[in-house]
This record gives C-alpha cells, sequence and structure tokens, in this order.
C-alpha cells in the first residue's frame, strides 16, 4: 500500500494471487454435490426428514418462492417464484439434481406470486394476484378452465365442505364448486379486505379480514 492509502500494482498482484487461493480451497473442500449460495436461491429442495440429508433438487430461474408447494402420489407441485412464476410438477423419486431429468411439466401463464394452490380430486385450483382463477390437471399441466374472478389476492384459497374459497384484498369471497367446469356457487363481501388466508375447524369457517376475525357458521 503507498502513502496515499492505495493499492500499487505489486500489492494488488499479491492480493489477487491470496484471493484465487481462498475459492480454491472453499472449492476442494466443499461437498462435490453440494450447491452454491446462488444455487440455493433459486432452487426448490427435498430432504429425509429423519436425517436432514438433501435427496434431490431442481433449479429454476426465479427466486423468493412465496406459496407452498404441494404433494400427492410421488409429485410435488411447485411455484418457481415471484418475478415470472410458474408451476412444475417435479418427481419425488430421483436423486441429486432432477432439473433435467423429473419436471413432468410446466405451466407459465397465470400462476400465483402469493396465493398457494390446493389440489383436489386430481385438479389443482389457484388465483394468481390479479384475480385470474385457474383449475389445472395434475397429472398433464393441462388448463382445464381459467376465469377472471375480479380483486387482487394475496390470500390463498380453501377447500372446505365441497367447496373453493377465494377471498380477495377488497373482502370478496368467491366461492365455487369443485370441478372441470366453472361453476360459481356464491360471492360475499366483508368489511375491509383479505390478505391472510381462511381457516377451517370442525364445520366452522375462520375469515380475517384486516380489521375483524370472523367465524362464519351454518346453525
Amino acid at each position: 500500500m503507498n502513502d496515499a492509502g492505495l493499492f500499487d500494482d505489486a500489492a494488488l498482484t499479491s492480493l489477487r494471487a491470496i484471493s484465487e487461493a481462498l475459492k480454491s480451497k472453499v472449492a476442494h473442500t466443499r461437498a462435490p454435490d453440494s450447491p452454491t449460495a446462488r444455487e440455493v436461491l433459486k432452487a426448490t429442495f427435498g430432504y429425509d426428514p429423519r436425517t436432514g440429508r438433501e435427496l434431490w433438487r431442481v433449479h429454476y430461474d426465479d427466486w423468493s418462492v412465496a406459496p407452498r408447494p404441494l404433494y400427492r402420489d410421488g409429485v410435488a407441485y411447485i411455484v418457481t417464484g415471484l418475478m415470472h412464476p410458474e408451476l412444475w410438477a417435479v418427481k419425488t423419486s430421483g436423486a441429486g439434481d432432477v432439473t433435467d431429468t423429473e419436471v413432468l411439466w410446466r405451466l407459465k401463464t397465470s400462476v400465483a406470486k402469493t396465493a398457494s394452490p390446493v389440489l383436489v380430486d386430481g385438479l389443482i385450483y389457484m388465483v394468481s394476484d390479479d384475480g385470474v382463477a385457474s383449475c389445472v390437471e395434475a397429472a398433464s399441466g393441462e388448463v382445464v378452465w381459467k376465469k377472471r374472478i375480479g380483486g387482487r389476492y394475496a390470500s390463498s384459497p380453501i377447500v372446505a365442505d365441497g367447496r373453493v374459497y377465494f377471498c380477495n384484498q377488497d373482502g370478496v369471497t368467491t366461492v365455487i364448486e369443485p370441478g372441470r367446469e366453472y361453476k360459481l356457487l356464491a360471492t360475499n363481501q366483508l368489511d375491509d379486505g383479505f390478505m391472510a388466508s381462511p381457516a377451517v375447524a370442525g364445520n366452522a369457517l375462520y375469515l380475517r379480514t384486516k380489521s375483524h376475525l370472523y367465524r362464519i357458521e351454518a346453525l
């Protein structure tokens, strides 16, 4: 370092050499199959719950996933991120990096950034942040129907008593019948809007708006 507090060429050369040596040491001490930090940010991992051992991982180009995954019959259904979300179906029987081998299908349109999907009788129901509800065949990824139901959504849909409930940020709940055709059963309005997802206990439906918690139950 010179009198001005700046590194001269010789010092910079030494620092580069030290940096390369450290990177080399880290690269060789890391397990061969361990993901890098960049890979962790853009991936979903499957672990053995008894040991914590990684079983498989799948990589994608997006990041910051909010919706929870679904699982049924050896397949995980995963939303890939926040910026350009896709819905992927991934077989969970593989090992290591399964991106090129175990992804059964990818859906790129009207996938929610925030709300989690639900799975009923082989059909996935979801609603995008801007209010487009979709029904997708879990086996193939085929869109069975798509309907703009209005409003903006952060709350996840819920299935209860043979109905699917979608609650939007304006306080409107849209109720449909599960199935291969869109069938609207009811719409209901509560004050304020929904950010939290609804819950069910027994015969009661619990709805939390921005200002109140409601219990709704038939008498």
